[in-house]
This record gives structure tokens, C-alpha cells and sequence, in this order.
């Protein structure tokens, strides 16, 4: 994320945990109000997220939580797929014992926050371990198109994760 414009990463955590809901707009001078900021680091903010695809601008209408429609669902989720099992192959042999062991901790960090319905802590335990297998693939491109995809499919299936028996499902 842009650490020079922390508003972009909150707006990001509150896509992803459902504060920000698909279609609702991003009003800049509420904004504005709320952060306690100028229009500038808004604006930057918008046009960040924007650029990752979290947020559809339109004329004269403003911005908004992007919103997917089943076909860009299906298109995302499928190409997700394909580039997260490319990495598994690739990060295999570059995966050692002292990583193995990490992504066992997390799996085990992953099912105790289940049974506790602790919402963000499985979503940053989910984000960790992927993330590892990702980095072991040693292909910045592909993380980074990744990481891009994963950010656009947390405005899917957030009403999934709210459910502990979903959630088991989604991870």
C-alpha cells in the first residue's frame, strides 16, 4: 500500500472488511470531513484505489465501491486459480523446512480464530499465508498481479467470512 497516504490504506481496510460495501459512493467532501484532511490525499487516495480496481470513478457521479457483476466474479475467481496454483508449483522447491513450519503456525492460527469468529484475524492469517507462497515464488511480477487480484476478491466473498462455516469454505 502507499504508506505517503494512509487514507488509502484505511479506505482499503474498510473495503475489505465490509465498511465500504459494492456501490456505495465515496463522497469527497465527507471524506474530507472524516479524516480530517484536505481534498489533495483524498483524491490521491481515490485514484489509488481506483488504480487497484476497488473503486469505479465516474463523471460528474463521483466514485464508488466497485461492484462486480457475476461474470467479472467468475473471470476473477478463474484467473485467481490459475496464477495461485502457478505459484504453488513455482514457490515448491524454494519452500524449506523453517517455511513449512511457518505456514503450519499460521494454518493452526487460521482454525483457532475460526472458532472464535475473529473476522480480521482470519483475514490477516489468510493474507500472511498466501502471502508466504507467494514470496517463495520468487517472481515479483506474479506476486504483485496476485496480491492485486486477492485485494479485488475481498469485495466479493466478505459476507462469506462473517459466517464461520463459509469462512472454512473461503480459505
Amino acid at each position: 500500500m502507499n504508506k505517503e497516504n494512509p487514507i488509502s490504506e484505511i479506505l482499503v481496510n474498510h473495503i475489505i472488511t465490509g465498511k465500504l460495501k459494492p456501490g456505495e459512493r465515496l463522497v469527497e467532501r465527507n471524506l474530507v470531513s472524516q479524516f480530517g484532511a484536505s481534498r489533495t490525499p483524498i483524491r490521491e487516495a481515490i485514484r489509488r484505489l481506483e488504480n487497484l480496481g476497488l473503486v469505479q470513478c465516474f463523471p460528474n457521479r463521483g466514485a464508488m465501491v466497485a461492484d462486480f457483476s457475476p461474470n467479472d466474479i467468475e473471470n476473477l475467481y478463474f484467473l485467481r486459480i490459475q496464477l495461485e496454483q502457478l505459484a504453488a508449483k513455482l514457490s515448491f522447491s524454494n519452500l524449506g523446512p523453517k517455511e513449512i513450519k511457518m505456514l503450519q503456525e499460521i494454518n493452526r492460527q487460521i482454525q483457532f480464530f475460526q472458532k472464535r469468529s475473529n473476522l480480521h484475524a482470519i483475514i490477516e492469517n489468510d493474507y500472511r499465508f498466501h502471502n508466504l507462497i507467494y514470496e517463495a515464488t520468487m517472481n515479483k511480477f506474479l506476486v504483485q498481479v496476485i496480491q492485486t487480484l486477492r485485494l479485488k476478491s475481498y469485495i466479493v466473498p466478505f459476507y462469506r467470512w462473517t459466517d464461520p462455516n463459509e469462512a472454512k469454505i473461503g480459505i
